[in-house]
């Protein structure tokens, strides 16, 4: 917060400034994402997804934004933009976030949490390990069918050894690495029931299954963050203490720790220490979002609203290209192109997601049907909060792992390893599901 604070004061000269217009709306988003982020983190409830899209909204587009707004330069391209379109610009962002926030926020009615004192996880422990089996089985299926060599491949090595991915192969790639990561998460469940030699062995094998699935020098960042945070959401309560260590931890780790495992990634940890922190949040791709953004409001100005193209692109990303030959290559990629970029592999964050379709009516209707989403998340979540392990935390948990992700975008590129995380999760909570409580617990 006293970071926010200094930047506000450095960049105070600049409301008098050309670029004025658009720094006072995204101040003023600043302002009202801080307050949300505040409340997320204070609020007895647990809301892991609101607070993690709060996350992004802050550390990762509106400060680094910004900055670049006061700067007058852009991460990518010295790319310039006129006054106009920067201010059309921070009013899309405006608008999503006022009626994102309204959706997340407005009290729809109340579901109260399971009871601490009610012993159940939503399951009965003797149907797991057959879960777990299934998992694994799919995992290493679809491991075999893409290559276990490629799935070991490094990020740096990867472009350079195999040809673009098919469809197919993408989705071989994130049902082998989706699966092998849930069969370990089942298995973390389902020691928490049966603690015993059985379950112990189980989670070794679930361990060797993740592994074999998911090299996590070839991962990228946003996969090991998402299963790290999923990890956390599903086992631990989420109170406003352990929250706001939580932010604390993943605004340093944006600066350090994230940078890091990207050189690692690329095999070129050496280049992490050739620049410093703040360099780092002010000239990295990593928090283009804003000017992405801009880049997205810039092709819309130019060519006109995409229709819905976008977002039925995103939602059939399983269908190849052969079928659908006027799907997307995503919303940044052809905003780049539009611009003229010589690399075309950008974000295109929600608010230009959203925008991008339908344009501003668009935006706010579905500003507000996120934010409404988000929140019966949350709610699902917070039925219950009091139950650290029940089966019922996994889906929103997925969710609020890959938040971050899915808030930058391009939607098309970054959906369909959670989609079809989510509906499997979904569909295997009821093969293994039972409401009643269980005595063989142990806690």
């Amino acid at each position: 917060m006293i970071s926010v604070v200094i930047l506000f004061i450095s960049i105070g000269e600049s409301y008098q400034g050309e670029y004025s217009n658009p720094i006072l709306l995204i101040s003023v988003c600043l302002i009202l994402w801080l307050a949300a982020l505040i409340r997320d983190v204070m609020s007895p409830s647990g809301r892991p997804v609101s607070t993690l899209v709060s996350i992004y909204m802050v550390s990762f587009f509106l400060v680094p934004g910004l900055l670049h707004l006061d700067q007058k330069r852009f991460p990518f391209f010295n790319a310039n933009y006129s006054v106009p379109i920067l201010e059309k610009s921070a009013m899309v962002v405006f608008l999503f976030s006022i009626f994102y926030l309204i959706g997340a926020n407005v009290n729809f009615g109340q579901r109260g949490a399971v009871s601490r004192g009610e012993n159940f996880l939503g399951y009965r422990p003797p149907r797991m390990p057959l879960l777990i089996l299934l998992s694994a089985a799919l995992a290493v299926t679809a491991g075999a069918l893409f290559g276990f060599d490629r799935l070991h491949t490094t990020r740096g090595e990867f472009s350079h050894v195999f040809a673009e991915l098919s469809a197919t192969d993408l989705i071989q790639q994130s049902v082998a690495r989706i699966c092998g990561f849930l069969t370990f998460l089942y298995a973390t469940i389902n020691i928490r029931s049966r603690r015993n030699i059985a379950s112990a062995s189980v989670l070794l094998f679930s361990i060797l299954v993740f592994l074999a699935t998911n090299n996590i020098l070839s991962l990228p960042r946003y996969i090991v963050a998402g299963y790290i945070i999923s990890t956390v959401v599903v086992h631990f309560r989420l109170t406003p203490k352990s929250k706001a260590l939580g932010v604390v931890v993943l605004m340093v780790g944006q600066i350090t720790l994230f940078p890091i495992l990207s050189e690692l990634a690329r095999g070129d940890i050496a280049a992490y220490f050739n620049r410093s922190q703040f360099d780092y949040l002010a000239t990295s791709g990593d928090f283009d979002g804003f000017q992405s953004t801009t880049s997205v409001v810039q092709m819309v100005e130019g060519t006109g609203v995409k229709s819905g193209l976008q977002l039925l692109s995103a939602l059939l990303f399983f269908v190849p290209r052969e079928l659908f030959p006027e799907k997307s290559v995503g919303t940044g990629g052809e905003a780049a192109q539009y611009a003229s970029f010589p690399f075309i592999n950008l974000s295109a964050p929600i608010p230009s997601e959203l925008y991008v379709d339908f344009g501003t009516w668009g935006l706010v209707v579905l500003s507000l049907v996120f934010g409404t989403a988000v929140q019966m998340l949350d709610r699902s979540y917070d039925r219950v909060a009091n139950v650290p392990g029940h089966i019922a935390r996994i889906v929103p948990a997925l969710v609020a792992g890959f938040a971050i992700i899915v808030m930058r975008g391009s939607l098309v590129g970054v959906i369909g390893p959670l989609v079809m995380s989510v509906v499997y999760a979904h569909f295997a909570q009821h093969i293994v599901r039972d409401e009643g409580p269980y005595k063989g617990i142990t806690r």
